[in-house]
């Protein structure tokens, strides 16, 4: 292994294992590393999302790749042993990008999926990290959370928004799905249901593609079989099938 490698794996591990978030100079004291070479592989850490650094007190923390990763990795075996079949399954038949939206504080991490084989697709970045009111993949976990979670997810909201999430909510508490085009990304149309563990919500279960090919019509075509993955799903997990039980048998209004 390169030096350089060398030391960009320590500075990382220093602060992966730290209690909480670290300063440059805390970093370099511990590592032994001097201020500027320190600076230069923790600017590259953060640029490549596996540490993050606050902008008002200039402290690293973890980032949403390594949050990513580590996620992945801590799925049950079960739902490892069945999760990407039933992943194949969704990108075979919709022909889009299925992904695995798993929840960490007031944030959605991508932590597995399979990107479409089309030319023009959805990209999937493991690891990348945006907030629960962000996208239908965030609001599917969202409409599920805590009070705690829901009240930090709207103090961040721009007023303006607040009463589209708030009836994106309610609508996926109807119906167990979000459909959309353009919601946090112009020209991507997506589909999404929650999942579900012991604890409760768990993540979301989304398909995405370009709005000109996954219209509404094609999300649509798609809510059943997406439903009946997310079900399997959370049975793995240990979660209750109560709800789906009961989106699938209604007929949910055409909101798309």
């Amino acid at each position: 292994m390169s030096q350089a490698a060398d030391r960009t794996l320590i500075l990382l591990e220093h602060v992966a294992r730290a209690s909480g978030p670290m300063g440059l100079l805390e970093i370099a004291g511990r590592t032994g590393l001097d201020k500027t070479t320190c600076s230069r592989l923790l600017g590259l850490l953060v640029a490549r999302g596996w540490l993050v650094r606050d902008t008002e007190t200039k402290k690293y923390s973890v980032g949403p790749t390594l949050v990513g990763i580590s996620m992945s990795a801590s799925l049950p075996d079960q739902v490892r042993l069945h999760f990407f079949p039933l992943l194949h399954e969704l990108r075979e038949a919709s022909g889009e990008t299925v992904s695995l939206q798993r929840r960490f504080g007031t944030l959605r991490v991508c932590v597995a999926g399979l990107e479409s084989q089309h030319s023009l697709r959805r990209s999937l970045p493991i690891g990348s990290s945006m907030p629960l009111s962000a996208g239908p993949s965030g609001k599917a976990i969202l409409a599920f959370a805590d009070t705690e979670t829901t009240a930090a997810a709207f103090a961040g909201l721009e007023e303006a928004r607040h009463q589209t999430v708030h009836d994106h909510l309610g609508q996926i508490r109807r119906t167990g799905y979000l459909s959309t085009d353009g919601d946090r990304t112009p020209g991507v149309g997506a589909i999404a249901a929650p999942l579900f563990d012991r604890g409760g919500v768990y993540g979301s279960l989304t398909l995405a593609g370009p709005s000109s090919r996954f219209d509404a019509a094609a999300r649509q075509a798609m809510l059943p079989m997406l439903l009946r993955a997310a079900r399997d799903l959370t049975v793995l997990l240990g979660g209750d099938t109560g709800r789906y039980d009961g989106w699938t048998a209604a007929n949910p209004p055409n909101q798309l």
